[in-house]
């Protein structure tokens, strides 16, 4: 029975035991078609990129496969290094943003998470790493989704009376509470322009303004004196914005094997 074949574009052709020159007991499990083309992180080694490539004479001088080719042409063993976020920063500072909205990095093996800090203009300024991930080759490869987590703009008000000063209003049923203060007219009312906000709050990108609960308070948290106020919110998320990534551990690292010597594959 052939061991290989010429195709290098035919899983089939691929050499038959690629998968017992893993270094782990898992991807010596593996078959023939699993082995052939990978690209999945740890799906054969660990913190690797492993796959078995037949490489014609033309991919041994081709420096943008994205891939490591063996000392010959013929048939291969690719090893890429992953590797976990090192360090993140802004790139774009975007806007609208409020502290502690999210970027998911996926296309790894283990998704990673950065926490936003913006400033008071809405600009994102920092990021946080909060969640490494794995599973990257490089940081081109890494996508950086900006979640969009809503939060309070401004608050509305009709109605009401017997308030005082520096009553606080909670807007709830978030993942972050917003908060305002008030401020009133000699008998008790305030409007739209009595109403400061302290905490923006946030709210998962999905929430419409009429999720929005809230309550009123005197200003130690206790009982107000005053009721009969309609409040309605008004929600918004950031636009713009990118972060420029660093990826650590093994990531950049390529080394191939030429397993099978072969000038004619096809």
């Amino acid at each position: 029975m052939p061991q290989w074949g010429k195709s290098a574009t035919n899983a089939a052709n691929s050499v038959l035991y690629a998968n017992a020159l893993m270094v782990s007991a898992v991807g010596r499990t593996k078959l023939q078609a699993n082995v052939f083309q990978n690209t999945t992180p740890n799906a054969l080694e660990v913190e690797r990129v492993v796959g078995q490539f037949g490489h014609t004479t033309v991919d041994q001088a081709n420096s943008t496969l994205g891939r490591a080719v063996g000392a010959h042409a013929g048939w291969t063993l690719s090893r890429r290094g992953t590797g976990d976020i090192a360090t993140a920063a802004v790139n774009a500072p975007g806007s609208g943003f409020a502290n502690g909205e999210t970027i998911t990095v996926g296309n790894g093996s283990v998704t990673g998470t950065l926490v936003i800090t913006a400033n008071a203009t809405g600009n994102m300024t920092a990021v946080t790493i909060t969640s490494t991930g794995a599973g990257w080759v490089n940081a081109t490869v890494a996508n950086s989704n900006f979640n969009r987590e809503k939060h309070m703009v401004n608050i509305s008000v009709t109605g009401g009376s017997g308030y005082t000063n520096g009553d606080i209003i909670t807007a709830s049923n978030g993942t972050v509470n917003a908060t305002a203060t008030i401020n009133t007219n000699g008998s008790g009312v305030f409007g739209n322009i009595g109403i400061t906000l302290t905490t923006l709050g946030l709210w998962a990108n999905t929430k419409a303004n009429g999720d929005v609960s809230f309550a009123v308070t005197n200003s130690t948290g206790g009982a107000t004196t005053g009721s009969g106020a309609t409040l309605v919110a008004n929600l918004g998320s950031s636009t713009g914005g990118s972060v420029t990534l660093t990826i650590g551990g093994k990531a950049g690292r390529t080394w191939g094997e030429t397993i099978v010597a072969a000038g004619s594959l096809a």
